[in-house]
């Protein structure tokens, strides 16, 4: 008779025994739990690129919401107030305007936008 080994899954939300299995690299007891385990495994590792996403989706919103509104210039304040974070745009973008004058323009996703005289411009 073989005794196979007593084998425990490395999901860490789990952590119970692996009851069959047919070879012994089985780290996990299906594949929920190695999805899981993987998920949570880049929660942490990529903790730095996840808040910056989350944060670039929450300006990219509210910078819809706003546009649409179509105020025209709007404060830092104001944006601050909406919860707009600075931090969390894409890197600028030079244009060039109708008379052929570069412009530097800033971004979210597809949403353009200028800051001048501590005011937002959509484009």
């Amino acid at each position: 008779m073989i005794m196979k080994l007593k084998k425990i899954c490395k999901n860490p939300e789990c952590n119970q025994e692996i009851k069959q299995y047919k070879s012994a690299k089985r780290l996990y007891c299906d594949d929920a739990c190695k999805s899981r385990a993987n998920y949570l495994k880049r929660l942490t590792e990529e903790y730095h690129l996840n808040a910056m996403d989350k944060a670039m989706r929450r300006n990219y919103q509210k910078s819809r919401e706003l546009r649409d509104l179509d105020l025209g210039p709007i404060s830092y304040q104001t944006l601050k107030s909406h919860g707009f974070d600075f931090d969390a745009i894409h890197k600028t973008e030079f244009f060039y305007d109708d008379n052929g004058n570069p412009v530097q323009l800033y971004h979210v996703y597809d949403i353009y936008f200028q800051l001048e005289n501590n005011h937002l411009i959509f484009k």
